[in-house]
């Protein structure tokens, strides 16, 4: 999204940007230009194009809210999942070799201030925290790690910028290795640490998705006979940021974070368009109805899914609902971001480009 660097360099875009916005006229520009909503955008479609990237959109979102807050011709994005035809938006220009926002934020998030953890906030540099020995000469110290790939973006406070929830790891030189979930909330282009919760001692994290604007994780914690070494019950909690604490919400089956009915109004080649609904039961069986608004009754296909412990759902379609079996299963996987329903893997002949992309009714 930025040009990687200190919060200082981050705070410095920000500035030059607004500044520039003011003195530009609307259109394009060296730094950026106008998009007007068309029919079927999305901001993930929209980001694609300018950015070859469908995760980009945050870029926009900003940019577009920046633009808002001094030009009322531009419609502000609250929430990223809705966009109206005709609503003006910002895209900015990014230097050849800017990172659009995945290196920078991890960057960030790797040496950010974090508390909760010791009395006092500690500072990582390049994701790792090495403190004094307890004892001098003695080879027991704190250490806390940021568990890279447990990283995750999303709006955690409701105000439509994109926040983060990361993991980390403690170790103060006995067999104890304590897990912390952080939440890093969007403060004037930087990600602040302003909650920390302690999860357990040698907890596995299997997955973590923000999902609308609740922290959702999976893993694997410690069973009533379980030794300490060896955790073997599998469970879900979901976390809500509320002020600087981050509270913990009712324990669910991992699969009940995608139970529902997701629907989408999609292109289509040789119609006016194709109304989507996919519908994940409780029992395992799924329903995948595809109306291509020409008159016909739509096609309904029939099968399984299951949630998988890397955090997607898997879904098998085996034929359709009138008897015919396929030969072979059409298989999808999906992934929960920002309450839609992505499609991650899938048969591109079957889906093309664009993929499956729902949102939860």
């Amino acid at each position: 999204m930025k040009k990687a660097g200190s919060s200082a360099i981050l705070l410095l875009v920000l500035t030059l940007v607004a500044s520039t916005a003011a003195a530009a006229p609307p259109g394009q520009g060296p730094e950026g230009e106008v998009y007007i909503v068309q029919k079927d955008d999305w901001l993930s479609k929209i980001a694609e194009k300018y950015y070859g990237d469908i995760f980009a959109y945050p870029i926009i979102v900003d940019a577009t809210n920046a633009r808002a807050a001094e030009d009322d011709s531009f419609g502000p994005i609250p929430d990223p999942d809705v966009i109206e035809i005709g609503q003006k938006l910002w895209i900015p220009h990014l230097s050849p070799d800017s990172s659009w926002g995945g290196n920078l934020k991890l960057e960030m998030l790797q040496n950010a201030t974090y508390g909760g953890i010791y009395d006092e906030a500690v500072q990582l540099t390049d994701g790792y925290f090495e403190g004094k020995p307890f004892v001098e000469g003695g080879a027991s110290r704190p250490t806390v790690m940021l568990i890279d790939r447990f990283n995750f973006f999303g709006d955690l406070d409701g105000d439509g910028v994109e926040d983060a929830a990361v993991i980390l790891a403690e170790n103060s030189g006995g067999s104890g290795v304590f897990i912390y979930l952080a939440a890093m909330v969007s403060q004037d282009g930087a990600l602040v640490n302003v909650a920390t919760q302690l999860l357990g001692d040698r907890l596995q994290v299997d997955s973590v998705v923000i999902d609308s604007g609740q922290i959702v994780m999976t893993s694997v914690t410690h069973g009533p006979d379980d030794p300490m070494c060896c955790p073997t019950l599998e469970m879900t909690a979901q976390y809500q940021l509320q002020g600087d604490t981050l509270v913990e919400q009712e324990f669910l089956p991992a699969s009940s974070i995608f139970e529902g009915r997701y629907k989408a109004r999609l292109p289509a080649a040789s119609s006016p368009g194709r109304d989507v609904t996919l519908t994940l039961n409780a029992d395992g069986t799924v329903e995948l109805s595809t109306d291509y608004l020409n008159g016909e009754a739509p096609i309904v296909e029939i099968g399984t899914w299951n949630a998988d412990a890397d955090g997607t759902a898997s879904v098998a379609l085996t034929g359709r609902a009138e008897g015919l079996v396929y030969e072979a299963p059409v298989v999808i996987v999906f992934q929960l971001m920002k309450g839609e329903l992505v499609a991650v893997e899938y048969d591109v002949s079957l889906y093309g480009s664009e993929g499956l992309r729902l949102a939860r009714q």
